[in-house]
This record gives structure tokens, C-alpha cells and sequence, in this order.
């Protein structure tokens, strides 16, 4: 099996890119497969020495305009980074032993020089990975495909008006599947989407795809409108999970959540250390990622509005920023009720994105958290029956 190994301060982290896995292990082990004493052995640290991923949103060009669009890409972009900028960035990234960078915009494929760029992060030892609505993936170019480890596709079951058969991402799965290419769907949960959940997970059977990210509708970009419209309601939030459970069971599918969906996660009765154990964390910003946008500027997260500074410098600040300190040291003193929450060290307070937009502060708890809800509501925490 080809792992890519590096040490950290616990021991290290061994990456698959093959398996889609990445696994922590202390120093024994790391002895154990043969690894030199690091000199990170004898440092403490709360977080990684560089980031395991990095998200790379290198455009701000997309056609398709989705209303509900994190980034708010326009049809002709107003910058992006030149290859040359890309391949700069890389080049850091591969020092600091980056395992995976995750291209995103925008759309990717609107850049012809996108296959490019990813043959350029393979060279350096970096795994690249790709979202894209498929409007750009043809018969011409799918074979070109092969040089990312997984693409993910982002399905939108409504708001397009054309036949089925016609849409740009079901066209773009098909090829990719046909060609053997791994892939995953990419769906945005909101008001709208709500009543498709099993509609998403019956067409990903159909089409033979196990992994489905269900991913939380967020206050940024041309969401942020429309927000009050299509956020989902505090009984739906409780109901997600319960719901979600049983169509995975019914369809034999492989859901996955992103990070800000843990709080509801832990609210449905999801037992943390099996959470854990398939990586399932919550706010990772500054701790496991960091995030470069369209204009070459790093941030904590990718939903977070404003850089750190200038992409070139990623290493100073991944261990000098005040914002990456922000996620990192937001756990020691938390404020109510996530300081009594039981599972605090893994949620980690929810979105901290999210509670910046809608409360104006990021230090408060993610205010969609059901534990969040009901405490504000009863203004006690909850005892420990719920848990």
C-alpha cells in the first residue's frame, strides 16, 4: 500500500491516497515503520505542524450562477491566479509535506490549464482533488480526468429547468463513471433541498455511487440573500440525521457531512468515538486545513471572510495568525452552554463562520446547534439524560 507518512508532535499521520484515508498514530507506531525520531517529538502542540489539506478556490469563474452560491462566482470572473502564481503555491505546499489540495472556485474547469495545474501538484507529491458542477467535463477531455484522486460533483436537483438526461452534472457523472474515474456527489442541504434527501440517495444507487457529502447551507455569498429563505428550521436540523440514517441503510450509500454539521450530528445520538474513528471533527479551520482563495489570500477557513494574508507566507501565519489561533484556542474558554457540553472537544462550538454572520461575533456558540436552541430557549443546559 502507498502511505505517505509524516511525523507530528503525537507521532504522525499516515495518508492514503488510494484508500481515501488518513490515520493518526502515536510515536511507537511510527517506530515501529521504521520512522527517525522527529524532532517534532519534543514539542507540544494543539495543532498539526502544516495543514493535511488545503482548499484552493483558484477561480471566481462560473457560468451557472446557483442562487445560493458560497463564493458568489460571476460568468466571467473579475481575477484569478495565474499558473505561475498556482505552481508558486504548490511548491510551498509540497515543502510543508501538504498531503492533499482540493481545487474549487468558481468552477474549476472553467480554466483550460486545469489538468495542467493538477499534473503540476502531482509532480510536487500532492494528491489533488476537484469540485465542479461538470459543465466542462466532455468526452474530449474526461479521460483527462484520471490525474485527480476523486472528483466531486455537485448535484442540484431543482433549480434546473432542463430534461434529466440533459443536466450538466448527471452528463459529467456518467462519463467519469464510465471511464472508471472516482467519484462523489456534492449536495446542499437547505429549505428547498430538504424533501430530496431521498431522491439524492436514490439516483446516487442508481448511478452506482457510494459517497454523498451532504453539505450545510451557509450564510455566504449569494446565500447570504437568501438565507432567511432556505435555512433549515430547527426541527428539521433535529430530524436530519434520523432521516439521513435510514435512506443510507435503505440505499446502501456512504454519507458524509461536512464539519459544521457535527453539532446536529451529536444531537441525534451520534456516539462520539465512532464519530471520531472515521474522522468526523468538527470546526477544523486553522487545525487540519486552511483555505486559499481566488485572489491568493490564506484564511482558517473557507468561509471566512477575511485572509490572514498573502498565500506565499501560509507557513508564518499557519503558526503566527491570530485568526488560525482564534479556531485553535476557541475550545479553552468557551462560553455557555458549549464550556458544560460533553462534547465540546469534538464539536468544537459548530460553525464559527456562521455564528460571525448571523450573530456578529464569532466567539459565540453556532446559534443553528440544537443544544444552542434549547439552551437559549429554557436558558439552562440540558442535563445529561440527553446524552
Amino acid at each position: 500500500m502507498d502511505w505517505k507518512i509524516r511525523p507530528e508532535s503525537f507521532g504522525g499521520i499516515l495518508f492514503s491516497e488510494k484508500l481515501g484515508m488518513t490515520v493518526f498514530v502515536d510515536k511507537d507506531y511510527m517506530k515501529f515503520l521504521g520512522e527517525k525520531e522527529s524532532e517534532l517529538w519534543n514539542q507540544e502542540k494543539n495543532y498539526l505542524s502544516t495543514p493535511l489539506f488545503i482548499h484552493l478556490n483558484f477561480t471566481n469563474q462560473c457560468p451557472k450562477q446557483c442562487p445560493f452560491c458560497y463564493s458568489d462566482s460571476k460568468p466571467e470572473g473579475n481575477r484569478r491566479l495565474s499558473f505561475k502564481e498556482i505552481k508558486k503555491i504548490i511548491d510551498i505546499l509540497s515543502e510543508m509535506k501538504v498531503f492533499s489540495v482540493a481545487f474549487g472556485g468558481g468552477e474549476p474547469f472553467s480554466r483550460p490549464d486545469i489538468f495542467a495545474i493538477a499534473a503540476y501538484a502531482r509532480e510536487k507529491g500532492i494528491s489533488p482533488t476537484v469540485t465542479t458542477n461538470g459543465m466542462f467535463i466532455t468526452r474530449e477531455n474526461v479521460k483527462k480526468c484520471k490525474v485527480f484522486s476523486v472528483i466531486h460533483v455537485s448535484v442540484d436537483l431543482f433549480n434546473e429547468k432542463l430534461p434529466f438526461e440533459e443536466r450538466s452534472w448527471h452528463k459529467a457523472l456518467q462519463l467519469l463513471k464510465k471511464e472508471k474515474i472516482r467519484v462523489g456527489i456534492n449536495f446542499i442541504v437547505n429549505k428547498k433541498s430538504y424533501s430530496h434527501l431521498e431522491e439524492i440517495c436514490k439516483y446516487a444507487k442508481k448511478m452506482g455511487i457510494k459517497d454523498v457529502l451532504f453539505l450545510r447551507f451557509k450564510p455566504m455569498g449569494r446565500g447570504k440573500s437568501l438565507y432567511s429563505q432556505l435555512k433549515l428550521s430547527h426541527q428539521e436540523y433535529i430530524n436530519f440525521f434520523s432521516l439521513l440514517r435510514k435512506l443510507a441503510k435503505k440505499y446502501k450509500i456512504h454519507p458524509m457531512i461536512d464539519c459544521s454539521f457535527l453539532p446536529m450530528a451529536y444531537w441525534s445520538g451520534a456516539k462520539k468515538e465512532i464519530l471520531n474513528f472515521f474522522g468526523y471533527d468538527g470546526c477544523v479551520g486553522g487545525n487540519y486545513f486552511a483555505a486559499i482563495d481566488h485572489l491568493g489570500n490564506v484564511k482558517s477557513c473557507s468561509f471566512w471572510g477575511e485572509p490572514a494574508g498573502k498565500a506565499e507566507k501560509i507557513r508564518f501565519f499557519w503558526e503566527n495568525s491570530s485568526q488560525f489561533n482564534f479556531f485553535r484556542e476557541w475550545i479553552k474558554n468557551p462560553p455557555s452552554p458549549c464550556k458544560e457540553c460533553p462534547f465540546l472537544l469534538n464539536c468544537r462550538g459548530g460553525c464559527h463562520a456562521v455564528a460571525k454572520e448571523i450573530m456578529g461575533n464569532a466567539f459565540f456558540p453556532d446559534p443553528e446547534c440544537p443544544f444552542v436552541v434549547e439552551y437559549n430557549k429554557n436558558k439552562c443546559f440540558l442535563s445529561s439524560e440527553k446524552f
